[in-house]
């Protein structure tokens, strides 16, 4: 059997943030990028580099869903990992399973952080973030980005 993790909360990019409600972690920060950008070419040059960093940074996000790592069932686990991952796992051998943990490539650019998710949504979870699901039901809820 292999126990795939999963991202199980909202990336910090996509939540509103603390000092403006009214925007995300991402616009809030590609705000302070644009403010803090001086005159001249150089300070334009520097606002136009880390905006683009912030761009990749966004595209590379976990996203909720996103198979993060792939290991035996019941492998040893950090600490903080409850808080922020699902556990679920899968009567499939691990080689098979290893797959899954693949990043999506377009050539030299990277489009998504992850090329497979799993649809978490109805999925019911044990007190300590775990699920254990069958071939087929896991078939149905994993999907692949675009």
């Amino acid at each position: 059997m292999a126990e795939f993790v999963v991202f199980n909360k909202m990336n910090w990019m996509d939540m509103p943030s603390r000092v403006r409600p009214d925007l995300t972690g991402y616009v809030n920060v590609k705000r302070k990028i644009e403010e803090a950008a001086g005159p001249g070419i150089e300070a334009q040059t520097v606002r136009l580099f880390e905006l683009f960093k912030m761009d990749k940074k966004y595209e590379m996000r976990y996203q909720r869903g996103d198979v993060v790592e792939v290991r035996r069932d019941n492998g040893p686990r950090g600490s903080k990992e409850p808080e922020s991952f699902a556990f679920i796992s899968v009567p499939i051998d691990l080689a098979t399973a290893k797959q899954y943990k693949q990043i999506d490539r377009d050539g030299d650019d990277i489009k998504h952080n992850r090329k497979y998710w799993i649809d978490m949504t109805g999925l019911v979870l044990d007190k300590d973030k775990q699920a254990e699901l069958t071939l087929g039901e896991f078939n149905n809820r994993l999907k692949v980005k675009k």
